[in-house]
């Protein structure tokens, strides 16, 4: 029996300790180093800070967003891009949520608006705590409790074998414990970001479809489900009790028309944020040569893109001085 006792002893210490070091922000980092380095070693006042897919990746450009708000504001501007493959608000909410608990603020937070922005983030499970995985599965609306409980086990079980086996194989990485660096407006992108000069020929294959597609309604009651309200309120409300402003903004797809007015209008009125999205006429000035595929840009479409957030970004910067 006291050997039971013992050997049920070492093994609920060794979890817990195991548990604990899966939380630290070292190890729930790995994939995403730049992220960490804003986050957790980097210093000073950030004017924006940008977060969405791949497609905000492609279009994100922090050096010259920099730089074109300095010509206005007449001062240098300091930019975050948070921006990562696939979508999913969860990994966008442990992100924020990371930055403001360091004591850490901005002035303007962009959230790239997606309708399923609610799905969960393929990597998730590595940057949340294990309470976040639970938090996650709770409030997965509308699928049966046996689902959100495997859900949990699923996530659990990737997060441990994850870092489990990069540690055990030498893929390890050792975060910076050197000099704080002051924060910078240069470009963070993840090593899997999409390549931004290379025309597909998908470009072709919708390009058609573009021009000819009939304006219709956008569905947006299928767009605010029950996910994206209980992520996007939780983040809106972080950041507001952080005293940042937030903005939703939309990349749309080379495929699809723009977002309509009644959209634009319930989201906004829904969220008490403003939703920027680009009218057709805008959109047609980056067709087709803006795209590299059907939903990420080039160089030129990147350049119009940023030229138009300087624009709306300015007189919003203005406010907090």
């Amino acid at each position: 029996m006291r050997r039971a006792f013992l050997m049920m002893t070492i093994f609920i210490v060794v979890a817990i300790a195991f548990g604990s070091w899966l939380n630290l922000p070292t190890t729930r980092y790995q994939s995403y180093v730049g992220q960490y380095e804003k986050i957790f070693l980097e210093k000073g006042p950030v004017d924006v800070l940008v977060t969405g897919t791949s497609a905000t990746q492609t279009v994100m450009d922090p050096e010259l967003l920099a730089k074109l708000l300095k010509q206005r504001l007449g001062r240098d501007v300091v930019i975050y891009d948070f921006s990562k493959s696939w979508r999913g608000d969860d990994f966008t909410y442990v992100a924020l949520r990371d930055f403001f608990k360091q004591g850490r603020n901005a002035k303007q937070i962009l959230i790239e608006y997606r309708w399923n922005g609610g799905d969960s983030h393929d990597h998730f499970y590595r940057v949340a705590r294990f309470d976040d995985i639970l938090q996650g599965a709770i409030h997965k609306d509308g699928y049966p409790w046996a689902f959100r409980l495997q859900d949990v086990f699923t996530l659990t079980v990737a997060k441990s074998s994850f870092y489990l086996s990069n540690l055990l194989l030498g893929d390890w990485v050792e975060m910076s414990k050197g000099p704080i660096r002051q924060a910078s407006t240069s470009t963070m992108r993840p090593n899997d970001a999409v390549s931004s000069n290379l025309v597909t020929d998908e470009i072709n294959l919708h390009a058609e479809e573009y021009k000819t597609a009939p304006d219709r309604v956008w569905d947006w009651q299928s767009d605010i489900e029950e996910r994206n309200r209980y992520l996007h309120g939780k983040i809106i409300k972080m950041a507001r009790k952080a005293g940042a402003d937030i903005t939703f903004f939309e990349l749309p797809l080379i495929y699809r028309t723009p977002v309509d007015a009644k959209m634009v209008k319930d989201i906004s009125q829904l969220y008490g944020v403003p939703l920027i999205t680009k009218s057709r006429e805008q959109m047609d000035v980056i067709f087709p040569k803006g795209y590299t595929d059907h939903g990420h840009y080039t160089d030129f479409g990147r350049q119009k893109y940023m030229e138009w957030l300087a624009e709306y970004l300015a007189p919003k910067l203005r406010e907090h001085e």
